[in-house]
């Protein structure tokens, strides 16, 4: 996974209206893409999503402070011939944060990424599947990584998977569900951590036209 610093001209601000913050930024000669806003405690704010500013989509990921200051911005970039994506992300405890997303070569790959507070790519790990990618993403009281999304299995058939890495992006657990029904896709798009440490899932299925 390579990093690029993305040069930014004095295009970044915050504008405030309402008592709420917003963020307003002129593309980088590309088409930008938003997927997520973080707010990690201690650390900042990090604004997550990709471009296709260097050719094919890189991950894009722009870190400001709690008053709005630019910090910095980086493009993260698996291969140049591939496109990568996020779609979620979540604070890491201690600084920094998880994504989760895509690799989109000749096949889908499921993409996790931890970027460190200070932009370093903490792990980069991809799952490879005929058709596979992350939604979501959270950290665990335990302090797991929950990767949740889908992955094609054999017939075709696309079910949730969940997928659950330790802080340095090995591999604990990977588990796979489907509604029992006739459809050929359930995909997990967004997950929760329950008081009682148990994990909640939603998504969809295309089983009875749901």
């Amino acid at each position: 996974m390579r990093k690029k610093s993305l040069a930014v001209l004095g295009a970044l601000s915050f504008l405030t209206l309402n008592a709420q913050s917003f963020i307003h930024y002129t593309p980088f000669g590309g088409t930008e893409v938003a997927a997520e806003v973080v707010s990690v405690p201690g650390d900042g704010i990090y604004w997550v999503g990709h471009t296709n500013a260097f050719g094919t989509q890189d991950i894009l990921v722009i870190k400001y402070d709690f008053q709005g200051n630019f910090i910095w911005s980086y493009v993260y970039d698996s291969n140049q011939n591939e496109d990568d994506r996020a779609y979620g992300a979540a604070p890491v405890t201690g600084g920094g944060i998880v994504i989760a997303g895509e690799i989109r070569g000749g096949v889908r790959d499921g993409l996790a990424l931890y970027v460190q507070p200070n932009g370093n790519v903490g792990f980069a790990r991809q799952f490879t599947g005929i058709r596979a990618n992350f939604n979501d993403v959270i950290q665990h009281s335990n302090g797991s990584f929950y990767f949740v999304g889908k992955e094609r299995m054999g017939g075709g058939r696309e079910e949730v998977v969940l997928v659950i890495l330790d802080i340095n992006g090995n591999t604990i657990a990977k588990f796979y569900y489907d509604d029992g029904g006739n459809g050929n896709w359930d995909e997990g798009e967004s997950l929760v951590e329950l008081p009682n440490g148990d994990i909640a899932i939603i998504g969809y299925t295309d089983d009875g036209g749901s």
